[in-house]
């Protein structure tokens, strides 16, 4: 079945303030992957989550959301946005600070007689995958459709669903995967969601009877049919990338090129990427830093190690070349 892919609709905003809106559906942005941690509406927009993924790795974003009390939410469209900050050090550029690689709408299928979330969706899974931008995803979506079938589709809100928080009363909807990128040093990418082009509507309503609040409960809330294509002021989640410590050369490593790195800055207060301890010279300190991360790879969000025989030859070989130049670095300054 071919369905073809809308263009994003954009609109004037039309929106209720918080405390004045009907019941709206929750939808928001968190590192929680599993319902056995669980997620829950940030309260503020001082809560919403900070995502810190290590430079030259992969981060990953997960959808969250809660339809309106005694409803499901069957069709399902959404965009997000990442809107990197400039940094004006000393004059302001926008860096390229992640790119989105790959999004999955959840559709599990559960109970007996088996039912599913959705007859069909549009992600990255499929013969023919979303096509995503760099800093930006439009439609991904989880759509009822036909309103039957093999297996029928129940939308989002079924207490048995497999990926129900019961704690917390929410759903996992989907996960995004990123590229963390070495320019993004020191960078902030704010991120949005927005009502897709398709729009958003419960079994029993249409897109004008559907609103969604993003993010933090604080924020205001967006109708399903005029909002489509926008997001309000409120910032949904943080990315503020980190650097692995060690990885000198900011290719998402601990290895012997770093050390390249440091040998070849040692004493500078120029040159700091090998300045892992950020005390304004590339010094010995810097090095016990490397060698204590040495193997280490930033992988979804966190490091690993990597444990290769070559390394460990590497720092024996390493220590030796140590006491070397230190020494001539000593006979250097005449001591």
């Amino acid at each position: 079945m071919t369905v073809l892919r809308h263009a994003t609709v954009t609109t004037a905003i039309f929106l209720i303030l918080p405390g004045l809106a009907a019941a709206s559906d929750n939808i928001w942005l968190s590192s929680a992957a599993t319902t056995a941690i669980g997620s829950d509406i940030p309260a503020t927009s001082t809560a919403v989550t900070n995502f810190q993924p290590y430079i030259g790795g992969v981060g990953k974003i997960y959808i969250w959301g809660r339809p309106e009390a005694g409803t499901s939410l069957v069709d399902l469209s959404l965009n997000l946005v990442a809107e990197t900050q400039p940094i004006c050090s000393p004059a302001c550029v926008v860096p390229s600070a992640i790119n989105f690689s790959n999004v999955t709408i959840y559709n599990p299928t559960f109970g007996a007689p088996s039912v599913k979330r959705f007859e069909y969706v549009d992600d990255s899974t499929g013969a023919s995958p979303l096509p995503l931008g760099t800093t930006r995803i439009d439609g991904v979506e989880g759509l009822r459709i036909f309103e039957g079938g093999a297996i029928p589709a129940v939308g989002i809100g079924n207490a048995t669903d497999p990926l129900h928080d019961a704690t917390h009363d929410s759903w996992l909807i989907a996960e995004v995967t990123y590229n963390v990128l070495a320019t993004g040093e020191n960078s902030e990418t704010r991120l949005f969601l927005e009502i897709g082009p398709i729009g958003m509507n419960h079994a029993t309503d249409t897109t004008s009877d559907t609103w969604v609040v993003f993010g933090d409960a604080t924020d205001a809330a967006l109708n399903a049919h005029d909002n489509r294509g926008v997001h309000s002021s409120n910032i949904d989640a943080y990315i503020h990338p980190l650097v692995l410590p060690g990885d000198a050369d900011r290719n998402g490593m601990v290895g012997p090129s770093d050390y390249t790195v440091w040998r070849t800055n040692f004493n500078s207060v120029a040159n700091l990427t090998a300045d892992h301890n950020h005390n304004g010279t590339v010094d010995a300190a810097d090095y016990v830093i490397w060698r204590n991360n040495l193997g280490q790879i930033a992988g979804f969000g966190a490091a690993t190690v990597v444990p290769e025989p070559s390394i460990r030859s590497f720092i024996c070989a390493t220590a030796i070349a140590l006491s070397l130049f230190f020494r001539s670095a000593k006979i250097g300054r005449g001591c």
